[in-house]
């Protein structure tokens, strides 16, 4: 008898959350967390601010919700909403100084690095809840800054209240990678 042997690659069926996930996660947001840090420096270097003076125009940077997967849908909202007011940090930058390269680049970085971190949020929420739809995309941003100062002030609020927001999702992450802990040292006891 011949036995007739094909090699294909085998795709396993999709798995929970994996701890590794999560630390993806928290090692994106603290990556972002340096880079905002360094964009804050810059911005103030440019325009010429105080780090402590922000207009309350900008969304709330406190994450809400009693369970993990509400609290991590609170983050994917809010980096969608980060991810607007960057671009519109980066648009009124260009107005005003006609293009600063330094600081553009680093509005690039962390818009990019946003929209990594919302990659890896996604994933995690698809495993934790997969019954539940991701919360809906928001709308443009109706922003309405007619001149240089009130531009320089609003980007420098969207840069500090997104600093302050990073710390939150940091909490987040670490309350999300703990229980994830919890449930893998419960699978290897059984």
């Amino acid at each position: 008898m011949i036995l007739d042997f094909q090699w294909r690659p085998v795709f396993s069926a999709p798995v929970h959350t994996s701890c590794r996930d999560i630390d993806n996660a928290k090692s994106l947001a603290a990556l972002l967390g340096e880079e905002t840090n360094e964009l804050l420096d810059e911005y103030i270097s440019v325009h010429g601010f105080r780090p402590d003076y922000v207009t309350d125009e900008i969304l709330d940077y406190r994450i809400v919700g009693v369970t993990i997967s509400e609290k991590l849908q609170d983050v994917y909202v809010k980096n969608l909403l980060f991810n607007l007011h960057i671009a519109k940090v980066n648009e009124y930058h260009k107005e005003i100084t006609g293009n600063s390269e330094s600081l553009s680049m680093r509005l690039f970085i962390v818009k990019e690095r946003l929209s990594m971190h919302l990659a890896k949020i996604q994933i995690i929420l698809g495993s934790v809840c997969p019954e539940i739809p991701l919360p809906p995309t928001p709308g443009t941003l109706q922003l309405h800054h007619d001149h240089s100062y009130a531009k320089k002030e609003y980007g420098l609020s969207v840069i500090v209240t997104l600093r302050d927001w990073h710390k939150q999702v940091w909490q987040v992450l670490e309350e999300a990678k703990n229980l994830c802990d919890q449930q893998d040292a419960r699978i290897l006891s059984t």
